[in-house]
């Protein structure tokens, strides 16, 4: 898929194409996990902090550190819709940290953000991610007081995730793994 044809606005991930990974370089092998509730699903940014290994949850909080990404359920499940849960304790694949994947996260902030922009967690428990804190994004002090969070960097130029009627939503959109 062309970077340039990335569709910004969609709201669920088949509307976007239905996966989650996009690119994965060669060698990079994805992680393999079991859920810790239903509410995981592809595209969601992911957390073992607190659990027992191998569950990952979502990200219920600010510096938890995330895991990656998830991607899809494996076994008979693998073909469920790319915007349904996942079963509670059944295996899926994730694509971690520092993998340099590329993989379509679910977004809400109300911003826009350019190709190599920092994205973090929004850590509020539905799996999300958001930018940097605005005008404040590229100071060191935003910079240490967000490390934690940071999922990767912005492939994709995005112009806002709001609604055309300006309400809060979310957006999928493209973030290469880093840190």
């Amino acid at each position: 898929m062309k970077v340039d044809s990335w569709p910004g606005t969609n709201t669920t991930l088949a509307a976007c194409g239905g996966k989650a990974l996009i690119e994965r370089p060669m060698g990079v092998s994805l992680g393999l996990a079991y859920t810790d509730g239903g509410t995981c699903y592809p595209g969601c940014i992911l957390t073992g902090s607190g659990e027992t290994s191998p569950d990952l949850k979502l990200m219920s909080a600010v510096h938890l550190e995330p895991s990656g990404v998830a991607i899809r359920m494996v076994g008979t499940a693998a073909a469920t819709a790319p915007d349904t849960a996942f079963t509670d304790n059944e295996p899926f694949e994730f694509a971690p940290m520092g993998s340099g994947c590329v993989v379509a996260v679910k977004f809400t902030s109300n911003a826009g953000w350019f190709p190599g922009e920092f994205l973090i967690s929004a850590g509020n428990g539905t799996g999300q991610g958001t930018l940097i804190a605005g005008t404040s994004a590229h100071t060191a002090t935003s910079f240490q007081s967000h490390f934690l969070d940071i999922i990767g960097r912005a492939v994709t130029y995005q112009t806002d995730t709001s609604t055309p009627a300006g309400t809060y939503t979310y957006v999928y959109s493209l973030v290469r793994l880093s840190m």
